[in-house]
This record gives C-alpha cells, structure tokens and sequence, in this order.
C-alpha cells in the first residue's frame, strides 16, 4: 500500500507482534488497494468511538 515510515509507530509494532502481523496477514493486506482501503477507514471514521449498551443490567445468581 505505502512506503514504511521511516520510524515505526508503536501501533506498527503492535500489529507486528499480533496475528495480523503474520506473513499471511501481510499478503492479504498488500493485496487490498489503496483506494478499497481508504474508503474503509473513511467510512469507519463516521462512527462513533464509544459505543454504549442500551440493555438493562440484571442481576447476575441474585
């Protein structure tokens, strides 16, 4: 997609470190383009970065 950043963000290394760090997970991405991708994060961007459950709490073994 990109070039890599000349210094790796915490985040990057986070993501190396994790599942979609993997070879096969590095495939996959390299193979979305970047117009797909960044339609993906515009939409996501929309949406609100705290979601709150609307379900009553209930009485757990009371």
């Amino acid at each position: 997609m990109t070039s890599p950043d000349p210094q790796p963000r915490p985040i990057d290394a986070k993501i190396e470190r994790s599942s979609l760090g993997t070879p096969e997970a590095r495939r996959m991405r390299a193979r979305v383009p970047t117009a797909d991708a960044r339609a993906v994060v515009a939409r996501a961007a929309g949406y609100p970065r705290t979601v709150r459950s609307t379900k009553t709490s209930r009485n757990v073994g009371g």
